[in-house]
């Protein structure tokens, strides 16, 4: 009988980057929480590989402004990105964090009922 053998994300996380090569590409598959993910896995860790996005999000943010690419190349993105402390915690974003008055409008657009379109934002205020 096999059984299943758990093991600490941060053992698959070092196994999975150990075994990439530079003849590798790595796809992650997600949208910005994915991605904001991703970043903050794997901050302390040299990827010798080309890191690529399958943008399958519900906003895809940060994949927008690539137009109509489906599969986008991160590996530049994705290092000496900005840092935040929350409840002091260190995070890395990647395209972008807000709070006060730009978090509360975020907030305000996410829960109308109507489309969801640039000018939205603008509704708002």
């Amino acid at each position: 009988m096999n059984e299943m053998i758990t093991k600490p994300m941060s053992v698959v996380r070092q196994e999975f980057i150990d075994n990439l090569t530079s003849d590798d590409d790595a796809v992650i598959i997600g949208g910005d929480g994915t991605l904001h993910r991703f970043a903050n896995e794997i901050r302390n860790y040299e990827i010798p590989c080309q890191m690529y996005l399958y943008k399958a999000g519900t906003g895809n943010d940060f994949s927008r402004e690539f137009k109509k690419q489906k599969l986008i190349n991160i590996t530049k993105h994705i290092t000496n990105l900005p840092t935040m402390i929350i409840d002091g915690h260190e995070e890395l974003f990647l395209n972008g964090t807000g709070i006060g008055v730009d978090g509360e409008v975020c907030a305000i657009v996410n829960n109308m009922q109507s489309s969801k379109r640039g000018l939205n934002y603008f509704k708002t205020l």
